[in-house]
């Protein structure tokens, strides 16, 4: 019986949210690299919303499960003095009672792919998917405010090595690095923007070794879905590359016969999972507007 109490099924959690959040909110960012509590909800706030207040679509954890993973992250926190649970986002908490009293102050809230909802250790590593509220975004109410101070009393993970939670220093480079998920070659440059970043230059074998360990999931894939953006072009109509931050075109590695259709496949792409082994992890260009399973993006490491 008590541990009946412990699980909120996937079909009784979706029926105890409220209105506002099932009708009114929308994903806009999921994450696969699994990062800790509090560097998600951080993440999906510099994107305007809060960790997801609701268990992810099937096609989220299928996805995960291809990345070895079967668990994420879901938008809910307690506090020291307060045995109860809140949404991050302010929602009304009623979704929330049938769970057991939060273990201790450090205690999450995590959903697997049966839709089963349990605390789980803020300091441990999950992906996650963050919301935000269609149309205006509303006032913060008290319930917003009080999560988000119980947030500030989980312990903020030491950035590494001066990368921002999430991302991945390469020593040689003194850059940070990050995946994201599909996007085009455009739309994915923008994302980066928004991080003050670009889809990743690459400068050296080491570089490029440490780019594909990054983004590569290491399940081999059949053309198009093998692919890493990364931040090459020729928007000049001919073989010279550039890349999008501006550093020199002074390295490259070409899969034998690429690039090739130079007037129409414009944008840089790596074949991260490619199913036939003598291409993998070498370059190609594409078609800029395919929006492929992954891309980096790359940032300097604060000072």
């Amino acid at each position: 019986m008590e541990h009946m109490k412990s699980v909120v099924s996937v079909l009784a959690f979706l029926a105890l949210l409220s209105p506002r959040v099932h009708g009114l909110r929308r994903t806009i960012h999921t994450e696969f690299n699994p990062v800790p509590f509090a560097s998600a909800e951080r993440i999906c706030l510099e994107l305007g919303g809060h960790l997801s207040s609701f268990v992810p679509s099937r096609k989220f954890f299928e996805e995960l499960k291809e990345h070895g993973l079967e668990e994420v992250w879901v938008g809910g926190v307690t506090g020291s003095n307060v045995a109860r649970w809140f949404w991050l986002n302010g929602d009304p908490p009623k979704a929330l009672e049938g769970l057991p009293k939060p273990p201790s102050p450090k205690y999450c809230l995590k959903a697997d792919s049966r839709g089963k909802v349990v605390p789980h250790d803020c300091h441990k590593e999950l992906p996650f998917g963050c919301e935000a509220a269609n149309g205006a975004e509303s006032e913060v109410n008290v319930l917003e405010l009080m999560a988000g101070l119980l947030l500030k009393n989980l312990p903020t993970p030491v950035a590494d090595n001066n990368c921002p939670p999430g991302w991945s220093r390469f020593a040689l480079g003194r850059s940070c690095f990050r995946v994201f998920h599909e996007k085009s070659f455009r739309d994915a440059e923008i994302f980066c923007n928004s991080f003050d970043a670009h889809l990743a230059s690459i400068h050296s074998k080491a570089e490029h070794d440490f780019v594909v360990d990054l983004a590569s999931d290491g399940f081999p894939k059949a053309y198009p879905i093998d692919m890493t953006w990364i931040g090459g072009y020729s928007f000049r109509g001919n073989d010279v590359y550039e890349w999008t931050d501006g550093t020199p075109w002074d390295y490259d590695l070409f899969a034998p016969g690429e690039p090739n259709h130079q007037g129409t496949e414009k944008c840089i792409n790596i074949y991260t999972d490619h199913e036939k082994p003598y291409l993998r992890n070498l370059w190609n260009n594409l078609s800029c507007g395919h929006p492929l399973k992954n891309f980096v993006c790359k940032k300097k490491e604060r000072s």
